[in-house]
């Protein structure tokens, strides 16, 4: 397995991993000395991690690169003139790609249309299959039904521009409901964005106390502050709601862990090019929010309406449901085609 960052390097543990390496950086020099070293037999890529000189190399020593979970949102710059050349010249020199569903499909069809063409198939996103697989290991202990658990807002992932709109709003929402309370999980665990949050809600009268072990203790206090990684997907099975930061600046990170955790989830507008934003917003179990009103009135109602509360939570879920199995498809895929 290669990775070109330290938190994919860092945080995947697999006993199926007989080798972990960085990859080079794409520069047809460093790729061509990686590929004499590690003479690969094929080349699997997911989603967006696509490094053209990688796969240009690959093509040209004729080694087999599959794309599973591949996407294609609508207004894609991909299919823009003059542009659209270059990926074309990219996406062509993989032998088979498998999109996340049929408009993924369609419009990758039109980039690489033409003669010897990559094998094209509709298989969907393995990560529902990942997400899933990860909570099986962890709810046996958390069978309880939702409503049974803390009054808890859980903030995963928080980027510095989702705490301009988010933190007043969550503020409010603390005082107006006096049983509630908050994880505050930023994505960035650094002491500098800790230190913002336990100043800016003291301010507000909120006790607030931090979470600096791996082990998933919440302190009885209205607002915890989480410092250390690799807590957040646990973290998820002690709350109700979910918001998931990410969606003000660079896009919106994983909101299958807490869908499968039964939550309620809320993000911010940058979320087209995740399959499973949109299909929570479709189900009912998925917000996009973009202002700090937006947040209030959403999670307003959640806490007032059990009801409206309970059926958002089995959408949340029944997303993750519904979309399972794709992990067999694409393996099959990877070794029939």
């Amino acid at each position: 397995s290669v990775f070109f960052s330290p938190s994919g390097y860092n945080n995947v543990h697999d006993d199926h991993i007989d080798c972990k390496i960085y990859l080079p950086f794409d520069f047809p020099w460093t790729i061509r000395k990686a590929m004499k070293l590690t003479r690969p037999k094929k080349l699997i890529f997911a989603a967006y991690d696509i490094w053209p000189n990688l796969i240009w190399s690959a093509h040209r020593r004729k080694i087999h690169a599959t794309l599973f979970a591949a996407r294609f949102v609508k207004g894609t710059k991909k299919l823009k003139p003059i542009i659209r050349n270059f990926y074309r010249s990219v996406y062509r020199c993989f032998k088979t790609i498998y999109t996340v569903d049929e408009s993924d499909y369609l419009r990758v069809q039109n980039l690489i249309k033409g003669q010897n063409s990559p094998v094209l198939r509709v298989l969907g996103n393995p990560r529902y299959d990942q997400v899933k697989y990860k909570a099986d290991k962890f709810t046996v202990a958390h069978t309880e039904s939702v409503l049974d658990r803390e009054r808890r807002i859980v903030a995963g992932s928080v980027h510095l521009e989702d705490e301009i709109v988010i933190m007043d709003a969550l503020a409010e929402i603390l005082k107006k409901h006096e049983d509630v309370s908050l994880v505050w999980v930023p994505h960035d665990p650094d002491d500098s964005y800790i230190s913002r949050a336990e100043t800016f809600f003291s301010k507000h009268g909120f006790e607030c106390k931090r979470l600096e072990k791996k082990k998933v203790k919440i302190p009885n206090v209205r607002v915890v502050l989480v410092s250390v990684v690799g807590l957040l997907s646990r973290l998820y099975w002690h709350g109700q709601i979910a918001y998931i930061g990410g969606g003000f600046s660079t896009g919106v990170h994983n909101t299958m862990e807490p869908a499968i955790a039964r939550l309620p989830v809320l993000f911010g507008p940058r979320n087209k090019q995740f399959h499973a934003t949109g299909e929570l917003i479709k189900a009912g179990g998925g917000f996009e929010v973009k202002t700090p009103d937006d947040i209030k009135t959403i999670l307003d109602k959640l806490l007032l309406d059990k009801d409206y509360f309970l059926k958002c939570s089995f959408a949340a879920t029944d997303v993750i449901h519904q979309n399972l199995g794709s992990a067999t498809r694409v393996v099959r895929g990877i070794i029939r085609d």
